[in-house]
């Protein structure tokens, strides 16, 4: 991330669950001099055959939620809202 040209550092925690079919990321990092905490789930869904990402955090109060498809072979996913 970066604020205001200056980089910023954090830490993310990812593992897999559900078998292998969601993919979590618990994300923490010092912003301002406040606690920042995120939780970001990824997956595919095997009935629309698109990726899904959704995203919260304890400085909003929403959800955030994109699709995705594949792109150059598998290598790259491009979400959208």
């Amino acid at each position: 991330m970066v604020e205001r040209g200056q980089p910023m550092t954090g830490l993310a925690k990812i593992e897999m669950i559900l078998d292998g079919r969601v993919q979590i990321q618990n994300f923490t990092m010092d912003y301002n001099g406040m606690p920042f905490k995120g939780f970001g789930m990824t997956g595919f869904d095997n009935f629309t055959q698109r990726y899904w990402f959704t995203w919260n955090d304890n400085m909003s109060t929403g959800l955030y939620s994109l699709y995705g498809v594949e792109e150059d072979g598998g290598k790259a996913h491009r979400f959208r809202r």
